[in-house]
């Protein structure tokens, strides 16, 4: 039977390639799950041309194989905002779809900075650097971002768990399926001065709630260089620090930011912060500085 779902799992993908995968995408969840129990790894090249060494069995992978990459909208907008000779950060990098997209953008004349604190997914970060030649482009670090200098406890999914992309510094008490260890820790503001960065244009944020804190340790990087950032708001992981997305974003506000939807061609809509509701959720903002 296994066998037979995991037939069915690639012809479907086979089928769906042609019109970006076959909806609805739950169709993928339920045949993989059932196709392949443990991690079966294989290379395959996504929709912007990068090697990653994937499998189906987890979630993020899952999506890469059967719609050509994972978070469609996020690319198209970098590839609008993402510029060469950028130098940008992803934080909560993963297994470096992203980065990847972004090193492309940047060019040789760019830089891009890569957190990703989980050992074994940062592994997998690495790999695909060196995979698709771009460790003098990319630079990773397995290390959290956050508030201050140090160690913080993380919380992350265990090897065989189908999404690994739920690992956080703030939500450390997600049961069974989870483990829990110290990882290293530092400012943006100090990894920006101990690197001597001439400059700094563009951020990923997708660290499972941590954003606030991230954002708090990053005030002089902010003031001094304005980038954009794009984040990802969780009022369920904010509320594991007993903070609200509208806390997160009157944050951004605070230091002269305008938040705006995220489409795929870049900025959408502005979101007045005072319209913001403590459960307000999106997988993407657009959070620009005021002129």
């Amino acid at each position: 039977m296994t066998s037979f779902y995991r037939f069915l799992f690639y012809a479907l993908a086979l089928a769906g390639k042609p019109i970006d995968g076959i909806r609805p995408r739950r169709i993928y969840e339920i045949v993989g799950k059932r196709a392949f129990v443990e991690p079966s790894y294989r290379w395959f090249v996504n929709r912007w041309g990068t090697r990653l060494h994937i499998s189906p069995h987890y979630h993020i992978d899952r999506y890469i194989i059967a719609f050509g990459t994972y978070d469609p909208d996020l690319h198209l907008a970098m590839e609008k905002l993402v510029k060469p000779g950028m130098y940008c950060i992803d934080a909560g990098a993963n297994l470096g779809e992203m980065s990847l997209h972004m090193g492309n953008l940047v060019g040789k004349s760019g830089r891009v900075f890569s957190f990703e604190p989980v050992i074994h997914v940062f592994e997998r970060l690495n790999q695909h650097i060196i995979e698709n030649g771009m460790a003098g482009r990319i630079c990773a670090f397995q290390k959290a971002l956050s508030n201050a200098d140090g160690e913080v406890e993380i919380a992350f999914p265990i090897g065989q768990t189908s999404n690994q992309g739920l690992g956080s510094i703030v939500n450390t008490d997600q049961g069974d399926g989870f483990q829990r260890q110290s990882v290293a820790a530092i400012t943006l503001d100090t990894f920006v001065r101990q690197n001597d960065l001439p400059r700094l244009d563009f951020i990923k944020l997708d660290i499972q709630g941590a954003e606030y804190l991230l954002l708090t340790g990053a005030c002089e990087t902010l003031q001094k260089f304005s980038p954009l950032i794009c984040m990802e708001v969780s009022p369920a992981d904010l509320r594991c620090m007993g903070l609200t997305s509208r806390d997160l974003c009157g944050l951004l506000d605070s230091y002269g930011y305008d938040i705006f939807v995220l489409t795929k061609k870049g900025k959408g809509k502005k979101i007045p912060v005072e319209k913001i509701t403590p459960n307000f959720e999106a997988t993407n903002v657009l959070c620009v500085k005021r002129q």
